[in-house]
């Protein structure tokens, strides 16, 4: 990816032995085998967790094993992990499904720093101003994307917290230092509980303006 990211830095300052086309391929190709190896790996560990599913049901036939605490602690460990395996196996058929869409250039993954190579790599490191309408989706129709929403380490992540709250920090690490934010977008997160951990983060900004206009319908 770095390598990537210098051969596009240059395409964009106009070196001319470098071809769009050939960027593109070589994008692609890479995504390709980073779905590979994430493959493998949830490979190896649904066949790793299936062992141990196997084991513990041999082991539950054993004089001992098979009554009391040691039935008891065994079918503990079974269930969780079978639950493992189930959401491993989910895992793995998401990435099977990505590696073929990976076939279509159109459908290569969004990141900001390979697609913007020329700002995030160049002397400002980030946008001059991001502006935005983010998503007014309610954090219920949002269930699915919880988990992934916390694990990517979002400082402002509550579990009620609507989908915009995200859009408000995400925006803010792609602005440079001294960079401009300007969005329209629920006012909720003045009041709300979800939202203290964004007014915190919006806290340490230097804040231009703020027009609140309340209930009225904008």
């Amino acid at each position: 990816l770095t390598q990537l990211k210098g051969k596009k830095l240059r395409f964009y300052l106009g070196e001319e032995s470098l071809r769009e086309d050939d960027l593109k391929a070589e994008e692609q190709q890479i995504f390709r085998d980073i779905l590979e190896h994430k493959i493998k790996a949830s490979q190896e560990r649904v066949k790793l967790l299936h062992r141990k599913i196997a084991q513990n049901v041999e082991q539950g036939e054993l004089p001992g094993l098979g009554t009391g605490k040691g039935k008891q602690l065994r079918l503990q460990f079974e269930e969780q992990w079978r639950a493992e395996r189930q959401l491993e196996e989910n895992r793995l058929q998401q990435l099977q499904q990505a590696r073929e869409k990976v076939t279509d250039r159109r459908a290569i993954p969004f990141v900001w720093d390979i697609a913007f190579v020329e700002i995030f790599e160049g002397e400002k490191e980030g946008f001059d101003i991001v502006i935005g309408n983010p998503p007014y989706i309610r954090q219920e129709e949002i269930k699915a994307l919880k988990p992934v929403l916390q694990a990517q380490g979002y400082t402002c992540y509550t579990g009620t917290a609507d989908l915009y709250v995200y859009f408000y920090e995400r925006a803010l690490q792609l602005l440079r230092d001294g960079g401009v934010l300007a969005f329209i977008s629920s006012n909720k997160y003045f009041r709300a509980a979800y939202g203290e951990k964004l007014r915190a983060l919006l806290a340490r900004q230097t804040i231009h303006r703020i027009i609140d206009f309340g209930d009225a319908p904008v």
